[in-house]
């Protein structure tokens, strides 16, 4: 099912880095988003994901390694 998500970044020290809103979030395929790091140093950060949908609603927390 199509949901709405929102994904916020999270640094080790449970910081709050980003928030992305609203990306689309198409049912049936594999979804990705791109995070711009730019202005955020290497490290290891974590992303929670929450999608909520007419099939009901999840959320996930993952790990990102950014090298530079």
């Amino acid at each position: 099912d199509n949901a709405v998500v929102n994904i916020k970044v999270f640094d080790l020290a449970g910081d709050l880095v980003t928030t992305i809103t609203n990306p689309p979030g198409v049912g049936g395929v594999d979804n990705e988003i791109e995070w711009k790091v730019a202005d955020v140093q290497s490290g290891i950060y974590f992303a929670r994901i929450e999608a909520s949908g007419s099939g009901g609603s999840g959320s996930a927390v993952v790990k990102i390694a950014v090298v530079k």
